[in-house]
């Protein structure tokens, strides 16, 4: 049997989003929503370049979301929180790498 790959981003997302001062459960459910339509792209693009490409191209996606978004939490020192306008940034990394994911090892 084929095992399922765990999808982290699903589960720190809402300490991620706690973190960047941002509503979690209303962000946690966008990223569910980004996840949901992004495995309808997925299925049209898997006949149209094949697995191994989407494989490729979303672990690029994903390695680049992951860095800048840590780039940018690290940037803040531990003891404050982050600016709105950083907050935004992860957030839109964070649903960036959903994305990636979604069309590529999801």
């Amino acid at each position: 049997p084929q095992k399922r790959f765990k999808f982290p981003a699903r589960y720190y997302s809402t300490t991620v989003f706690e973190m960047v001062n941002a509503s979690k459960y209303v962000a946690t459910a966008i990223t569910g929503v980004i996840n949901f339509l992004a495995t309808f792209i997925a299925l049209y693009l898997v006949d149209k370049t094949g697995r191994k490409v989407l494989l490729l191209l979303g672990s690029l996606g994903m390695a680049a979301s992951v860095f800048i978004a840590a780039g940018l939490l690290f940037s803040f020192p531990c003891d404050k929180r982050v600016s709105a306008s950083t907050g935004y940034a992860v957030t839109v990394f964070v649903c960036l790498f959903v994305v990636n994911f979604a069309y590529g090892w999801g």
